[in-house]
């Protein structure tokens, strides 16, 4: 007979926490653990109850081909990737806000509890980060661990479905209420059911359920905590040159062991360096250290400049709630966002359901102002109005500077073929090379050319014909012989070359053209008989 029961277990974390009950309470109740015999042999039996049922639990595991993971799987970074583009193009209105909550979620690596609970008021802008001040969490019921000490998110201009910005955009623009303050980010009861609900439903779906499974996220083990997990997976270990896990650990509020969790405290410099690669940024290239969108006015003059300031303000001002028209902290935090939108707005355009409500909102309906001035910036490029770049290490900078040594060097490169090209060409100006009397040169070759041809067809024919050849041939030689240089009248003539047998052959056929027409053609000089010369007359 097969043995077909099964015993029933709690997870080890269930054993965990129901021995934190208790000994919670005897805390409380100001009864030692050592308290008595009594007690010290119950914690005893209760460490040794701990160790046995965890061994008997993978055992068991084991044996039914059951996993031996505890709870849910993290999300890797092409799933993350992948869902945030879901709900980027959904038309449903609730998926706006469910697609900020998953990108602060994972830029934050917190547990979805405090995203509910987040306010406005805890969120401003600083150079080049958004700063989420934290409050109470999991381990810090009194919200006073981490009061100095807010967390830095950046922008991600390379992929804009993950871009933590543009999606506090879209969320603020849809829910403009938000920006009067002393609210949570997230209105309503019920947020986290609500965003734990669409998560699952997007997974599980028949149209995305094989593309999760296909980038390793199995719907059975999707839930809220796979993004804490997989951003925490993904910035430790999704690259060869990671974060300090001390800054990992702090960011994501674990405490370290011994005298670590004592003596390693925070900084921002770890903390911004986190929040860039958290932010899913290229982690091996110079892009690495891009600013967010942002209005640059740095070629303008001082009055120009302040103009488009107010203009920028104003319109934004004049479209924001009366109420929170005169809340500064938020102002510049919505600055930044709609920078984000200007900056996106093709790829809103093109990505945005045509039915979603971003598309309904003033700031995407009119023209935002002075959009041609909106622009990113890197270290090479940077102006006196771009916002201090933070976060960035030394290999990244090094990058950055060998882009601007190529830059440099580009220039040069154009500078010194551009002089060189116009130095040549003054020089040979100067000379007339190819020039005018490269060209005069050229027609006079030509019109010899055209004679020799014409002497071989007239050659019989009568002596007007050849007299006239002549006459042309005297012209050519007397307008090369007096052809000077039309800029350097100092220069040596040039004449045009006519070589000896040329030379020999025409006086040999004006000869005989000259001696068919004249009376007596030999003569007796120099002591013989010779044919009389050209220069002859009777």
């Amino acid at each position: 007979m097969v043995d077909d029961s099964a015993t029933i277990r709690l997870s080890p974390s269930s054993y965990d926490a129901a021995c934190s009950a208790l000994s919670h309470l005897f805390t409380e109740s100001g009864i030692s653990k050592e308290e008595n015999e009594s007690t010290k042999e119950l914690w005893t039996k209760l460490g040794a109850y701990k160790k046995g049922t965890r061994r008997l639990g993978v055992k068991e595991k084991d044996k039914m081909g059951l996993s031996t993971d505890e709870g849910k799987k993290p999300l890797p970074f092409a799933a993350y990737k992948y869902l945030a583009k879901v709900l980027f193009e959904s038309s449903k209105a609730e998926h706006v806000a469910a697609h900020t909550f998953l990108i602060i979620e994972w830029n934050l690596i917190s547990r979805a509890e405090f995203v509910v609970n987040s306010k406005i008021d805890s969120i401003r802008c600083h150079g080049d980060a958004i700063l989420f001040c934290m409050g109470k969490t999991k381990t810090d019921q009194e919200g006073t661990k981490n009061i100095d000490h807010p967390w830095h998110v950046y922008a991600n201009n390379e992929c804009a479905y993950i871009c933590p910005v543009l999606a506090l955009a879209r969320h603020l623009i849809t829910n403009p209420k938000i920006l009067v303050g002393n609210c949570p980010l997230f209105e309503g009861s019920g947020q986290y059911d609500r965003y734990n609900h669409i998560l699952n439903e997007i997974v599980s779906s028949d149209e995305h359920r094989n593309m999760f499974v296909a980038l390793g996220m199995p719907p059975q083990h999707c839930g809220t905590h796979s993004i804490r997990k997989g951003a925490v997976t993904h910035i430790s270990t999704g690259t060869t040159s990671s974060p300090p896990i001390a800054s990992i650990c702090l960011r994501a509020n674990w405490a370290m062991p011994g005298v670590m969790n004592r003596y390693i405290k925070h900084e921002n410099a770890g903390d911004q360096f986190v929040g860039k690669c958290v932010s899913g940024r290229s982690r091996l290239s110079k892009e690495f250290a891009a600013s967010q969108a942002y209005f640059d006015f740095s070629l303008l003059t001082r009055p120009e400049k302040e103009r488009n300031e107010k203009v920028i303000d104003c319109w934004i001002q004049s479209r924001m709630p009366e109420a929170a028209r005169s809340n500064e902290k938020v102002f510049a935090l919505f600055k930044m966002c709609v920078a984000s939108l200007a900056y996106h707005r093709h790829f809103l355009e093109e990505n945005l359901h045509s039915r979603s409500n971003v598309r309904v909102s003033v700031f995407y309906l009119e023209q935002i102002p002075l959009v041609e001035h909106v622009t990113i910036a890197y270290p090479w490029n940077k102006t006196s109005d771009t916002p201090e770049v933070t976060g960035i290490p030394p290999d990244v900078l090094i990058m950055a500077e060998f882009e601007s040594m190529r830059i440099q060097l580009r220039e040069m490169k154009a500078s010194i073929t551009g002089q060189f090209a116009q130095t040549l060409r003054k020089e040979l100006d100067d000379r007339e090379v190819g020039g005018i009397a490269y060209a005069k040169m050229t027609e006079m070759m030509a019109k010899m050319d055209s004679m020799m041809s014409m002497l071989t067809k007239k050659e019989r024919e009568n002596r007007p014909t050849a007299s006239a050849f002549f006459d042309e041939i005297d012209n050519i030689l007397e307008e090369s012989a007096h052809f000077e240089l039309s800029n350097e009248e100092d220069e040596d003539i040039v004449l045009p070359f006519v070589d000896d047998g040329t030379l020999d052959q025409l006086t040999s056929k004006r000869t005989s053209q000259q001696l068919k027409v004249r009376k007596f053609t030999i003569g007796y000089h120099h002591g013989i008989l010779n044919p009389l010369p050209s220069t002859w007359s009777n």
